[in-house]
């Protein structure tokens, strides 16, 4: 009989330094001579705009300007592409995808998905983020439609995507673009860190004037803590 030492692995939580160092803000105002003569609330209006101004300016500035332009490992872009075989060209700035047509960008996005594989990341929980010129394609391949798919209704009727090769694809109008160069993400939720530290809305009256006015303060902060778990990718269309 041969008893033999049983030792487990204790995992070792790490920690990341992030630092909340980011802030954006709006600040609306309305008279009070000009909200008693309007017929709607103009104060909820403009502070619902804000909300989402400051919503989109946070996204540009976070989701993509630093984690396109800094975060992504060399092996997720470019035009050799792929942490094994560097065979999947992804494009770059200098020398995107010419002439983007409806089949290589489905075919960009299995390439993507390898990608991914070659750093084995999880299957589960990845997500791409087009253009809508991106998408204004990908609605012209076969995914568009329900027998091809497999849903209950086609993907034109209904406008949403959906999931394409592990992927839920999400389209924004904020990805950085040159010219007829338009850029994506792709990627798994481990790979960043975002962390909105205070969120504050306040109403004030107004000194200057009669009237109040509205402010509203986001101090957030962001990293990428994967770099093999996300990528991007360039188009050019014609």
């Amino acid at each position: 009989m041969c008893i033999r030492d049983r030792s487990d692995e204790v995992p070792v939580p790490i920690t990341v330094d992030m630092q909340i160092d980011q802030g954006k803000y709006f600040s609306v105002q309305v008279n009070d001579v000009l909200s008693y003569q309007a017929d709607m609330d103009l104060m909820n209006m403009f502070t619902e705009d804000a909300a989402k101004q400051l919503k989109i300016a946070i996204e540009n500035d976070v989701f993509f300007q630093y984690f396109v332009t800094e975060g992504a490992a060399a092996a997720n872009k470019g035009t050799t592409a792929g942490a094994k075989s560097g065979a999947y060209n992804l494009g770059s700035d200098t020398a995107p995808i010419n002439q983007a047509t409806p089949k290589n960008v489905l075919n960009t996005i299995l390439k993507m998905s390898a990608a991914l594989d070659e750093q084995s990341v999880p299957e589960d929980g990845r997500w791409l983020i087009m253009s809508p010129q991106d998408r204004h394609l990908l609605m012209q391949t076969d995914i568009a439609q329900a027998y091809f798919t497999g849903d209950a209704a086609s993907t034109i009727r209904t406008g949403k995507v959906g999931m394409l090769d592990r992927f839920t694809v999400y389209v924004s109008n904020n990805l950085p673009s040159s010219g007829s160069v338009t850029s994506g993400l792709y990627g798994h939720p481990k790979a960043v860190a975002y962390a909105s530290q205070m969120t504050n809305t306040e109403t004030v009256r107004l000194e200057s004037s009669f009237g109040d006015g509205v402010r509203g303060l986001a101090v957030y902060g962001y990293k990428v803590v994967l770099p093999t778990a996300i990528g991007e990718f360039k188009l050019k269309f014609a």
